[in-house]
């Protein structure tokens, strides 16, 4: 596969947490999308897991879903030492108060979308 196949695939997976088929937003702020890169270009190591999201959803595996669990909790917060969705979900909406809508899915939601 040529690199530029593999960008495109990996671009459009990240494209999707940019803008999610729900209303519930991944980012609450309106530098999402710059957030977001900047994120991404810090925790590259998400980018095979796109480049597979973006092939085939059969081959990812739990490992993969936790590298996207981590880089959806650097999205909310890049200081965050969370590396589960739920756990950082906790710790904002129970102990921090954060705004239900400011937060991210839950693993299984995110395991859906």
């Amino acid at each position: 596969m040529k690199l530029h196949q593999l960008w495109d695939q990996s671009h459009q997976v990240f494209a999707s947490f940019m803008n999610p088929v729900d209303e519930i937003q991944f980012l609450p702020s309106m530098e999402k999308e710059k957030s977001a890169w900047q994120t991404w270009n810090v925790f590259d190591k998400v980018s095979p897991v796109f480049t597979k999201l973006g092939s085939t959803l059969a081959a990812v595996i739990g490992r993969d879903m936790q590298v996207v669990e981590e880089f959806v909790v650097l999205l909310h917060d890049g200081s965050s030492s969370y590396k589960e969705v739920n756990e950082a979900r906790l710790e904002w909406f129970a102990r921090k108060q954060r705004s239900y809508v400011c937060i991210p899915l839950t693993s299984g939601a995110l395991r859906e979308h």
